[in-house]
């Protein structure tokens, strides 16, 4: 399937048409280059007060932290250190996060957006909405990295999760409650969320909808839940939809600059979810 001449065609896209960040996840990842180039591209988005922004996510430039900008710098840190003996180098980062989240998550459990300077910078109209549910993708993470909430921030963030009810329907963007849940064992509901995803998530797959979202950055944490089959359909369609300049289609193509970053994203989970063997 992954032959030479599309792989060599991917790596070159990626590498022409990408930002930094994602050029040096490719070298770290596929070229053997030192981890401490990815670490130290994550960290220049970094703030003082630990939070991400400074157009970490692309689509919200303000340099301002913000819960996204930490959930992009969160999906990168993963992807390394997954694959990666770098946890020593990557820890101040996710200490300083969890300070960023200990101290700006309200009682209510939210972190507080958007921003007020969001208007000043370039921005996706979405950007200003509320972004209630980040602060579940954040504590999950955390937990991922066994770095979880002191008691304190733990104790809301279950509290708020609490208050939610369970999606009926799944969308691309509503699984932070299932991050959370998959993460954070200590969730009251965890188990409950998690069977009505592998439902809801299988029958999603199953009725091969256009939009299959398994295989992106929201919801690769719950590839290991599906069956075998379904990953393996999930692969051969993304391979097959490689255009001839090796770049995976945007499916926002007024955003071109999500195009490579999508092409990376593919190449990232598989090799996250060491499933990179089934493109050879």
């Amino acid at each position: 399937m992954f032959t030479q001449s599309v792989s060599e065609k991917t790596r070159l896209y990626i590498l022409r048409n990408s930002r930094l960040l994602e050029r040096q996840m490719y070298s770290v990842l596929f070229e053997g280059a030192p981890v401490e180039m990815a670490i130290k591209a994550i960290a220049a988005y970094q703030n003082p007060d630990g939070g991400f922004g400074n157009g970490i996510e692309p689509d919200l430039l303000t340099p301002v932290s913000t819960g996204i900008g930490m959930e992009t710098a969160f999906y990168y840190l993963d992807m390394l250190t997954n694959k990666i003996d770098c946890a020593d180098q990557v820890k101040p980062l996710l200490q300083k996060a969890g300070e960023w989240v200990e101290h700006t998550i309200t009682e209510n459990g939210l972190i507080p957006f958007a921003p007020e300077d969001v208007r000043t910078y370039p921005h996706q109209v979405w950007w200003l909405n509320s972004d209630e549910t980040r602060i579940l993708s954040l504590a999950g993470y955390l937990a991922k990295f066994n770095m979880p909430l002191h008691q304190r921030a733990k104790k809301i963030v279950a509290n708020f999760a609490d208050t939610l009810a369970i999606p009926e329907v799944l969308t691309e963007y509503n699984y932070p409650i299932f991050v959370y849940a998959v993460n954070e064992t200590s969730f009251s509901r965890w188990d409950q969320v998690l069977d009505v995803l592998q439902q809801k998530l299988t029958e999603h797959i199953y009725e091969e909808r256009e939009n299959y979202f398994l295989l992106t950055r929201y919801w690769y944490h719950f590839i290991d839940m599906m069956p075998e089959e379904l990953v393996e359909r999930q692969i051969e369609r993304n391979f097959e939809s490689i255009e001839a300049d090796g770049g995976m289609p945007n499916p926002y193509p007024e955003l071109h600059w999500w195009r490579p970053i999508f092409t990376l994203d593919y190449l990232l989970i598989l090799n996250r979810m060491n499933l990179l063997d089934r493109l050879e």
